[in-house]
């Protein structure tokens, strides 16, 4: 009987500490570096897309006064124009009156055309002394004298298929830019032009010279073609000597507050 007991106990032990083996075996998936994120760690972050750019949709009547932006000088906007229909009126060339229609003003300076329309970016500008009209991409602005609010197109800007039209009499301070020392503006000449214009100076104008004409004086266009011209707005000078140049003949004048030169692009 002692013997049979043993063998029991001995059993029940060698089944005993199998069990403990068994239950302390590592599997590969506890024993894994790295084998998942504890509660205690939190989830990476989705990066945010980022945001879209809205604009503004516009009806075509509206100008800087009717939304009340006329007085945001030197602030941007972006703004969208449906297609429509460019017979509203507008003031000025490149640089528009703020009761013109901001849409029909974007067609004059061929951002868009009206049957399609599109986005733009505007930009205020303080008041000038003097608006001069032209006529292009089908829409003809006016003429005006001093007015307390402008507006422009930045994008439209020293663009060859945007640049302004401009009429053979107009100078810097048609456009509000004579006192602009350093920047550079281009416009085009339209053909068949007039030279009867006033123009002091040789190669350095007056800044109330005719920009076309002093063109034609300085060899950048002929006035039967026209063309495109920039021009750099300059210091005033003490005195500026006159001369007879490709069929201009232009004046001497004494000490002025401003002038212009021609570069090329």
């Amino acid at each position: 009987m002692q013997s049979t007991t043993y063998l029991f106990g001995a059993i029940a032990l060698a089944i005993s500490l199998g069990a403990c083996n068994q239950n302390s075996t590592t599997t590969p998936e506890s024993n894994a570096t790295g084998g998942g994120i504890s509660s205690s760690e939190a989830a990476p972050e989705t990066p945010e897309s980022p945001p879209t750019l809205q604009f503004t949709a516009l009806e075509w009547d509206a100008s800087p006064v009717s939304l009340e932006l006329q007085d945001q000088v030197g602030q941007t906007f972006e703004f969208s124009c449906p297609p429509g229909d460019a017979s509203q009126t507008i003031w000025g060339t490149g640089v528009y009156t703020s009761d013109s229609s901001i849409c029909t003003a974007a067609v004059h300076a061929g951002l868009f055309s009206a049957e399609i329309g599109g986005n733009l970016t505007l930009e205020i500008l303080a008041g000038q002394d003097l608006y001069t009209g032209s006529q292009q991409n089908e829409v003809t602005s006016s003429d005006y004298g001093a007015w307390d609010g402008s507006f422009r197109f930045p994008e439209a800007s020293g663009n060859a298929a945007t640049t302004p039209n401009i009429q053979w009499d107009s100078t810097p301070g048609s456009f509000g830019i004579a006192e602009n020392v350093g920047d550079r503006y281009s416009f085009n000449c339209p053909a068949n032009g007039e030279l009867g214009a006033s123009v002091w100076g040789t190669d350095t104008y007056t800044n109330d010279s005719a920009i076309c004409v002093a063109a034609v004086h300085a060899g950048k266009i002929d006035p039967t073609t026209g063309g495109l011209i920039t021009i750099e707005i300059a210091p005033g000078q003490n005195s500026y000597t006159g001369g007879d140049r490709n069929g201009v003949v232009t004046a001497d004048y004494g000490s002025w507050g401003g002038s212009f030169i021609f570069v090329d692009e």
